[in-house]
């Protein structure tokens, strides 16, 4: 059961088609609702985290933006670098592409990877999304698949 106290945050998205959002997760459920346009989601489940090679501190040039850079992909998900990133071969198969029309919701669970682009009828250029962020319970953060995410958790999140 949802409760207002668990609501972490609500945003409103209005950009134009083609805009991305590349691969990341996100360490609270997300509920998107799309109003006007299209997206396409390809998500990625959490157990795939190695291969999706999130960024470092060496990375992404000792610049940690309070953390936020370490839950986005070093990866193009959609023309990925095989040489470069040979572990992501495995993980290419499992991708599952989710196309969002006007009116539909998609949720997605805490540390579920997610690449998105803004998509629609070019002529229209508007898309208009609404996202609902909430804080996921401490039994869901202990399940297995999640203890990667545990460990950002401690550190970025539980500060206060």
């Amino acid at each position: 059961m949802l409760r207002r106290a668990d609501l972490a945050s609500l945003g409103l998205w209005v950009g134009s088609t083609g805009q991305v959002s590349n691969a990341h997760f996100d360490c609270a459920h997300n509920m998107m609702t799309v109003i006007r346009g299209e997206k396409v989601f390809t998500v990625c489940s959490p157990e795939n985290f190695l291969a999706m090679a999130a960024h470092t501190w060496k990375s992404c040039g000792g610049n940690d933006q309070n953390g936020e850079i370490y839950r986005f992909s070093q990866i193009d998900v959609i023309n990925p670098d095989l040489k470069q990133f040979p572990g992501f071969a495995k993980v290419q198969s499992k991708l599952k592409a989710i196309h969002l029309q006007r009116g539909e919701t998609l949720l997605l669970p805490c540390g579920w990877w997610h690449h998105v682009m803004t998509t629609g009828d070019p002529s229209d250029d508007i898309n208009i999304a609404l996202n609902t962020f909430w804080n996921a319970s401490d039994a869901f953060w202990a399940r297995k698949e999640l203890r990667f995410l545990t460990q950002f958790r401690t550190k970025y999140e539980r500060k206060a």
